[in-house]
């Protein structure tokens, strides 16, 4: 099976490919974070500002610039659109999997780099994101770049790896701000001490004072440049609410107990996550004979329990370690591959795989059919028969001590239930949506205010800033002196927009994966 590396790099770059790029443009920004980002990139380009990020015309410190910079040259190149928004979210995802890939190839085995490329094409959560127009595909890509760099370095102490190194570490401050810094320094930090190497002489090889010069040369100027212009404010609730508030407090609902990003991790690369606890069993027991598992697993467990420390606690802030944990399974797996087909066995983990495997289309029929505005959709339960299948096969053929052939129908079905959700049942999700069903109307609107609350990514669709109004009364006014206006809302209750003879509702739509509506009103003069 593994006689030619170069085959099976192709085979793994082209389902990478097909996963990541195939129809990434067919779904609506219907994220909010999507949704904030595209807009925000596309009012920068619009103001020929490449320092200030604004979303609706106010300032947003949510995010460093990284990203809207790569999506402004998108929009150069695409146009302003979602495929554009979403491109260099899916290189990132594209070029992780060749580097980690290459580097399992180098330092782990070949059987080691195919069995790691398998686990994140396999994992819907790693796929998903890094099809987001989030800054997470770039904040993994680089972090775990900086790691790989480093240890290039360490292994042949040539000073391009160690610039590169600090080349990752600038791009995923600039992605992320300081944790693209801290874990991966700190993770290079417990890796020299813990190897007895934390002396001047080794630190010397590692290019230190021409490192900090090139990362504060990429990292620094954007970051002068923004505090200058927004007077400190930008750096202010960047670094205080968004990175040590939130780190401290639980914002948005979004806490949970320590455990809950080991569950997110464990969900996020599933099915072969449910072999990390072996995993690391077996790397721990090489961690003296290999630098680099050691290394590894240091990666991911300062990811880890960073983000189990911190209160706020989120799927996507975890996935930066998936790239670690699967070098730590492919590497598993290339050793328990080799060892006597007689060996006692452990049903535990081929057991769970097919169950959740036949678990996922029964709860995805009951989901549709019984979640607005999903309910005509129960067919999606469809799409994961092949995971389903795949997890059975596996079972079947590891009872027959056949585990390789066990792995490639895991890998198999999971990986076409994944391209069928992105091919097909992501668009069909979509076209229930507030977002699609309304945007095309925004887009054809002359003025468009919003009165109280509306969803984030109308702002995108309209190409234009939207005001926000919040009393009656000043709605009332506007009415009064513009008889083109558009209005649009985000509620439960329209009761108030509904009682206006001014206006006439053209839609209501459910939000998707929430309890709260979109409605679009037209001044009664508006010809339909």
């Amino acid at each position: 099976m593994f006689r030619s590396s170069k085959a099976f790099f192709w085979l793994l770059m082209g389902l990478t490919a097909i996963l990541l790029f195939a129809r990434l443009g067919a779904e609506s920004l219907f994220q909010v974070a999507e949704a904030r980002n595209a807009a925000c990139a596309r009012e920068m380009m619009a103001r020929h500002d490449w320092i200030v990020p604004t979303f609706n015309g106010t300032l947003r410190t949510d995010k460093p610039v990284l990203e809207y910079f790569f999506m402004i040259l998108s929009y150069h190149l695409f146009g302003v659109n979602e495929w554009a928004a979403r491109f260099f979210s899916a290189l990132s995802g594209l070029l992780l999997v060749i580097w980690t890939y290459t580097f399992a190839l180098r330092h782990l085995g070949r059987m080691a780099a195919w069995y790691t490329g398998l686990t994140l094409i396999c994992a819907i959560h790693f796929i998903v994101q890094c099809r987001l127009a989030t800054p997470d595909p770039y904040l993994m890509l680089f972090h775990a770049g900086s790691i790989y760099a480093f240890y290039e370095g360490w292994m042949h102490r040539k000073a391009g790896w160690w610039w590169l190194m600090y080349g990752m570490l600038a791009l995923a401050v600039l992605a992320k701000g300081p944790v693209g810094l801290a874990l991966p320094a700190f993770t290079i930090f417990l890796f020299l001490l813990s190897r007895r190497q934390l002396r001047w002489p080794v630190i010397r090889q590692m290019k230190p004072f021409t490192g900090v010069l090139l990362f504060l040369l990429i990292a620094l100027p954007w970051y002068i440049a923004v505090g200058i212009r927004t007077h400190g404010q930008w750096l202010r609730e960047f670094f205080f609410y968004h990175n040590l508030h939130r780190y401290g407090s639980a914002l948005d609902a979004h806490g949970g107990p320590f455990i809950l990003p080991a569950l997110f991790v464990l969900g996020g690369l599933f099915p072969f996550s449910v072999w990390s606890f072996r995993a690391m069993k077996k790397a721990w027991q090489k961690r003296k004979e290999s630098d680099a598992l050691w290394l590894i697993m240091l990666a991911f467990w300062v990811i880890l329990i960073f983000y189990s420390i911190s209160r706020t606690k989120l799927i996507n802030y975890t996935s930066p370690s998936y790239p670690f944990l699967a070098l730590l399974l492919g590497y598993f797996w290339q050793e328990k591959l080799q060892m006597p087909t007689n060996e006692k066995h452990n049903w535990i983990e081929w057991t769970i795989i097919a169950c959740i495997g036949l678990a996922l289309p029964i709860g995805i029929f009951f989901w549709a059919k019984s979640t607005p505005p999903f309910t005509a959709l129960p067919w999606l339960a469809l799409l994961f028969l092949p995971a389903a299948l795949g997890g059975c096969m596996g079972l079947l053929q590891a009872r027959k001590l056949r585990e390789t052939e066990g792995l490639n129908h895991i890998g198999t079905g999971f990986t076409l239930s994944i391209l069928l959700v992105m091919l097909i049942g992501y668009p069909a999700l979509d076209r229930q949506t507030s977002v699609r069903k309304q945007a095309p109307y925004l887009a054809h609107a002359s003025k468009i205010v919003a009165f109280q609350q509306m969803n984030d990514a109308f702002v995108f669709y309209a190409r234009k800033t939207i005001p926000v109004i919040s009393q009656m009364d000043s709605l009332q006014e506007c009415l009064k002196r513009d008889s083109s206006l558009w209005v649009i809302r985000r509620a439960r209750d329209f009761g108030m927009l509904d009682s206006l003879p001014e206006l006439q509702c053209v839609r209501k739509d459910r939000d998707a994966f929430s309890f709260q509506y979109s409605a679009l009103y037209k001044s009664q003069s508006i010809d339909p």
